[in-house]
């Protein structure tokens, strides 16, 4: 299909901007063949055709061969610029850019380690091809001398890799809405300004030692790179190394660097980049692996909220049937009590409302986690919870306890959220119990001051306890000694818990005993006492 008027528009854009960079980066060409140590330019080429695909092939072939005739300028006839030309284009990066696309996990866009190691391989591969088909061409028609092939093809290999490497993941990155705002909002940090700043001293170190041609210092600049990169992922990695980069040029500029200087600066820039890109991605995917396991933790908490919330349901939902059928009596009756009627009915709103506002508490916890905090006594909470584990505690020959010490001060926190805690405790205490059946059968619930501003709430049975190759890796997620557990339950309640400000632990004794402090709410405000 014809160009489009908006694809002729990026065309020219992207003639114009390649013959601009490749401008810029015409420093120490090697010989009379206008290779260069840093050729950023083919980073736009594969940026180009990772967006747009093989329509982007007749747009690069225009840049590649304007840039042949205009900038390099080699000595040989035009046919031979054009299938140079067409050769990079067409049979070169064209198809190393399309294959590269077809191997990434999102449309232009190096997401994992794998989207990464396909990247370099590829770009590794394409221009080592690339240059050594451009280079023979020139040799064979007298333009270079066959003996010096190998070096030339290497400084070509690395001047494009190096180029490449610094600015594509950038140009990926600036080509995605969400991602353009989060460099925005790195680069306006304080933290940042303090990183690039770190990185922009190191380069003046090098400065000082590159007239002596002596850069034994530039590991230094791994620091930097390695700060930023583990702080903001690839987006900080793909800044850091175009700002090292162009930090490079400059002074190679400023101090008249000879070539061979340059050429190592090069190479080292190549194992930085690497280095720096390949941490960015693996904090990026750490990150995404983080974000995973919260949403299925909050997806595991509200299958134990919505047990909870069965349980307590059910006592409005009861109560409406009731007064439902209160009213139907009622209103068979003749003459009907008005009054009584209608303080029925406002009964039974309240329950509805009641019910209405527990499903919200469920709706607002899987959208976002929100609690709804208030104040409760630990007493009556937790003897509330010993009530409802008294059916279940009876059949399974259990004898329940519950100690409280009097007048202890009130908690904040979300009821629901500390009942699925409790609930989960008390739970796996029977369930040890049952399964050990030991002689004694007992758990005790209880709660008392521990110091100032704290509750300490504990729950602890007559259980064999938790094995010792267990007990290190408790709380962690989908770790569990239960045949039929999926080891969520004790690592949504501690994170429930420090959601509270508080802390939940197991101590190491030879039966069950878990325990959690609480911040208590001081006189009769709401603020709690860190």
């Amino acid at each position: 299909m014809p160009w489009s008027l908006a694809e002729w528009e990026l065309g020219i854009v992207f003639v114009g901007l390649f013959l601009v960079i490749e401008r810029i980066s015409f420093i120490h060409p090697w010989a009379s063949t206008g290779i260069t140590p840093w050729n950023p330019q083919i980073a736009l080429v594969f940026a180009f055709l990772l967006v747009r695909g093989l329509r982007a092939a007749p747009a690069v072939f225009l840049a590649l061969l304007l840039s042949e005739a205009l900038i390099r300028t080699a000595p040989a006839s035009s046919w031979v610029i054009i299938l140079a030309s067409a050769t990079v284009a067409v049979v070169g990066y064209s198809f190393a850019g399309l294959f590269l696309a077809r191997q990434l996990s999102a449309p232009a866009r190096i997401r994992s380690l794998r989207d990464f190691a396909w990247m370099l391989g590829i770009v590794a591969a394409s221009t080592l091809v690339v240059g050594a088909c451009y280079i023979a061409l020139n040799a064979s028609l007298g333009v270079l001398e066959w003996s010096t092939v190998l070096e030339v093809l290497l400084r070509y290999w690395i001047g494009d890799v190096v180029g490449v490497l610094t600015l594509l993941p950038l140009l990926l990155v600036i080509n995605e809405r969400s991602s353009r705002s989060k460099l925005a909002a790195i680069l306006a940090r304080w933290e940042s300004l303090v990183q690039f700043g770190a990185a922009a001293a190191i380069l003046s170190v090098l400065y000082v030692f590159m007239p002596s041609e002596n850069v034994k210092y530039f590991f230094l600049l791994f620091l930097p790179l390695i700060w930023i990169a583990a702080r903001h992922g690839l987006i900080g990695a793909a800044a850091a190394v175009i700002f090292v980069q162009l930090g490079l040029i400059v002074l190679v500029q400023v101090s008249e660097t000879s070539a061979s200087t340059l050429l190592e600066l090069q190479a080292r820039m190549l194992g930085l980049s690497v280095t720096g890109l390949l941490l960015g991605v693996v904090v990026d995917e750490r990150e995404r692996a983080q974000e995973r396991l919260r949403q299925s933790l909050r997806l595991a908490a509200a299958g134990e909220m919505a047990a909870a919330l069965a349980h307590e349901v059910n006592q409005p939902l009861t109560a409406l049937v009731t007064y439902g059928r209160a009213c139907q009596h009622m209103l068979g009756q003749n003459p009907t009590d008005m009054a009584r009627l209608e303080q029925t009915v406002g009964k039974l709103t309240e329950q509805a409302q009641r019910v209405g506002a527990i499903v919200k508490r469920l709706r607002d916890f899987l959208r976002s986690g929100t609690m709804n905090l208030e104040r409760i006594a630990p007493g009556d909470f937790l003897s509330a919870m010993r009530d409802s584990f008294v059916t279940e505690a009876k059949v399974a020959g259990i004898a329940l306890n519950l100690v409280v010490e009097p007048d202890l001060p009130r908690v904040m926190v979300d009821q629901l959220e500390l009942e699925i805690v409790v609930r989960n405790l008390v739970s796996n205490a029977i369930d040890s119990i049952r399964d050990a059946n030991p002689p004694r059968r007992e758990i005790t619930i209880s709660a008392q001051a521990h110091g100032h501003g704290v509750v300490h709430m504990s729950v602890i049975d007559s259980g064999p306890g938790i094995p010792p190759g267990v007990r290190e890796r408790l709380f962690m997620p989908f770790s569990t000694s239960k045949s039929h557990g999926m080891g969520l339950g004790l690592a949504i309640s501690r994170a429930i818990v420090t959601a509270h400000g508080g802390r939940l632990w197991a101590e190491p004794t030879p039966y069950g005993s878990f325990h959690l402090s609480l911040p208590t709410v001081t006189g009769d405000t709401d603020d709690i006492e860190r």
